[in-house]
């Protein structure tokens, strides 16, 4: 992270100190390098917590001199002091025209005064911030205890019955998906009469004529998919390989959690591994470009996504019920279905997380034996 930068003002006649990230162990910083569109200079958006004068979200040029600062307009305005929006920033990613920001804060309008999670947004073009919404989110297990404080997210879509949603992770795991973030926001920002012209659709992202900043005190609510009682989860990662979702979840006593995610709903952890013991997974848990390979923070360690190597018969290898890996039938080997040479045929390559799978087994050979000079057809 670039923490500060002098630059000379020519129009103040002075050097100016611009500060980027927030220089405290104990405040969050996120940011995200975007174009808005593939013509135009990237910018750098930025989400801090509160150490001084400085917005919680701003817009930092990139293309030009000075490098890092941001035009007035270019943050998010606040009512009030801007102590009281102190945000602790946990993710932050684009989504087609938008930047989403994960944080959560203090809810000073409320008797209790408890942290709340949020989701916000904002255009990628907004200069002006007229676009931003957020909106509270919720995590309530099974058991009908809620949840508040998000611990990470990662930018994994999930396929198949959750269209376009995000991972989350609260104490325990859950999905939220975009239809219900963007239904709550667009809510939020429709006006009740029909006949008007100055529709959301009018101005997507906003005008100088349009309230702004926005914000919900209704949360988008939903239910834990995984429950976690034996320890927190702090960290998440997912991958989507060939129309399967997996995700990797860290918890607060070392342990790495492989979960599966099907096209229908169904969702089953099917490894747990011990990294470091009694020691919180970091929330920097990330997937290489390919994601062939998981980096965990807590030991700077680089492990594989799949270990079907280990595997060195078919009775392993389809016991281990890993989505990754499956028998090879010709090669007889546990490899991943790409690395299978007739993995596409039937019968060819047997899927380990496939229960109905099974080795084959001769069951019948005749003749049963037969001298070696002699030539002779044999059946299994």
């Amino acid at each position: 992270w670039i923490l500060w930068i002098w630059y000379f003002s020519p129009r103040r006649g002075r050097w100016i100190l611009n500060i980027v990230a927030a220089n405290h162990p104990n405040v969050s910083t996120v940011g995200l390098v975007v174009r808005s569109h593939p013509d135009r200079q990237p910018v750098l958006f930025v989400g801090r917590g509160y150490t001084s004068s400085h917005p919680p979200i701003s817009t930092r040029n990139l293309a030009q001199d000075p490098v890092f600062s941001y035009e007035e307009t270019a943050k998010l305005a606040v009512a009030g002091r801007l102590s009281e929006y102190d945000h602790h920033f946990v993710a932050s990613f684009a989504h087609r025209h938008h930047v989403y920001f994960l944080f959560y804060r203090r809810d000073l309008k409320s008797q209790s005064r408890e942290y709340r999670t949020y989701i916000s947004r904002v255009c990628l073009d907004d200069q002006a911030y007229y676009s931003y919404v957020e909106v509270p989110l919720t995590c309530r297990s099974r058991a009908g205890k809620i949840y508040n404080l998000l611990q990470a997210g990662p930018t994994g879509i999930v396929q198949g019955r959750w269209r376009d949603p995000r991972f989350r992770v609260f104490t325990w795991c859950l999905l939220y998906s975009f239809g219900f973030i963007y239904s709550a926001q667009r809510r939020l920002t429709m006006t009740p009469l029909s006949n008007i012209l100055n529709t959301l659709d009018a101005y997507p992202c906003g005008s100088d004529h349009t309230p702004s900043p926005m914000a919900s005190r209704i949360a988008v609510e939903v239910e834990t998919i995984l429950d976690s009682p034996s320890a927190r989860l702090t960290a998440v990662a997912v991958s989507v390989r060939v129309g399967h979702t997996i995700a990797f979840l860290g918890d607060s006593r070392g342990n790495l959690h492989k979960v599966f995610l099907g096209p229908n709903g169904e969702v089953e952890e099917y490894s747990v591994i011990p990294v470091q013991v009694n020691t919180a997974i970091s929330s920097d848990l990330i997937l290489d470009q390919k994601e062939e390979h998981l980096f965990i923070m807590t030991k700077n360690m680089k492990r594989p996504v799949a270990e079907c190597q280990q595997h060195t018969d078919c009775h392993s290898c389809l016991l281990a019920h890993d989505p990754y890996c499956g028998w090879c039938v010709l090669e007889g080997r546990c490899v991943l279905k790409s690395q299978c040479s007739r993995g596409n045929q039937p019968g060819q390559w047997l899927w380990s997380f496939d229960m109905e799978q099974q080795c084959l087994t001769v069951q019948d050979l005749s003749p049963s034996n037969v001298s070696r000079e002699e030539s002779r057809m044999v059946s299994l």
